[in-house]
């Protein structure tokens, strides 16, 4: 009898369709919730990856800061690095790119008016691109992050990434070497110190001015391709 009792209401529920659907239900929740919990556990693997990889690339950062900025530590360095950190500056290179462009008036050379203006474009790129990206990542400087920073000349606190003058230098620079290829191996050289000069007097990580070169290269190139006379279409 207590036989019969146990048989019957299995045969009685599974008599009804919503019996196999609850079944088939559970199964389904089953299934995804341990879906989710691999899911979880992949993503949180990878934050993990990316946070060590993070911490690897800032420590790094530090340390080549602190190289730089105490490790080369000399007076008579001083001077020379605050007096080519000024290439960075607006001025700086808007006039550079007018002298090469009333240089080209005057003697007729249409290669240095090309340089003149795709330096005078490639700053109001590299300036805008600069200012929209400070905007997004405010990133503290050295020193309000790091201790026994060398400030050589005024102090800076906010918006270190990236580094203006790294950027708008290589991208001026890099413009007007296109268009003049003797001085290359000038200009291109001037970039890399001026934008080194940032670590050494204290106001940036060698992260802020990598950045900065790379992207302001780009707009470099692209600047002096847009000032590029067009060639005539083949009829």
């Amino acid at each position: 009898m207590s036989a019969l009792l146990s048989i019957a209401p299995r045969r009685f529920f599974g008599s009804f369709p919503w019996h196999a659907r609850g079944l088939e239900h559970v199964r389904e929740m089953s299934y995804n919730l341990l879906v989710t919990e691999r899911l979880d556990g992949q993503m949180a693997y990878c934050l993990r990856l990316l946070a060590n990889f993070h911490q690897a690339v800032s420590g790094l950062d530090a340390a080549l800061f602190k190289w730089i900025n105490t490790g080369w530590a000399c007076p008579a360095l001083d001077h020379v690095m605050v007096a080519v950190t000024t290439l960075g500056e607006g001025i700086v290179q808007t006039g550079l790119s007018l002298f090469f462009i009333v240089l080209g008036l005057l003697g007729r050379n249409v290669n240095w008016c090309r340089a003149g203006y795709a330096g005078s474009i490639a700053y109001a790129f590299s300036g805008a691109t600069v200012q929209i990206v400070k905007a997004l990542w405010d990133r503290p400087r050295p020193l309000l992050v790091l201790h026994d920073v060398r400030i050589v000349d005024y102090p800076l606190f906010v918006h270190s990434f990236p580094s203006g003058h790294a950027t708008t230098a290589f991208a001026v620079l890099v413009a007007l070497s296109v268009y003049l290829p003797r001085l290359r191996y000038v200009l291109i050289p001037l970039a890399f110190v001026s934008a080194l000069s940032r670590v050494y007097i204290g106001v940036h990580f060698p992260l802020d001015i990598v950045y900065g070169a790379v992207v302001g290269a780009l707009i470099g190139i692209g600047s002096a391709r847009l000032v590029r006379p067009r060639e005539p279409k083949a009829e």
